[in-house]
């Protein structure tokens, strides 16, 4: 899953972008793909970290750490952002 999880990131990022330098029915394609791939990337990059903080827990008998709490909460701000910055430039 690791192996997928990173160029899903990248993926999705380079399509991003694309997206916001094209113009016409290429940034309408793009900004489609991006969608699909932020559905694909996000649980996978998720499920990666949770999975790492949850091994690196047992490891070292630790409490959960907020680090785990403030991953969802980052990749939000990041798609509202995102979304609406593109939502003022399109409409």
């Amino acid at each position: 899953m690791k192996k997928l999880a990173i160029p899903f990131v990248l993926l999705t990022a380079l399509v991003r972008v694309a997206a916001m330098i094209s113009s016409g029915t290429l940034n309408s394609l793009l900004i489609v793909a991006a969608v699909i791939l932020s559905v694909i990337a996000i649980p996978t990059a998720w499920t990666v970290i949770a999975t790492y903080m949850e091994g690196r827990r047992k490891k070292k008998r630790i409490s959960q750490s907020s680090e785990n709490d403030t991953i969802p909460s980052l990749i939000n701000c990041c798609y509202y952002f995102v979304t609406c910055r593109w939502y003022r430039h399109y409409s």
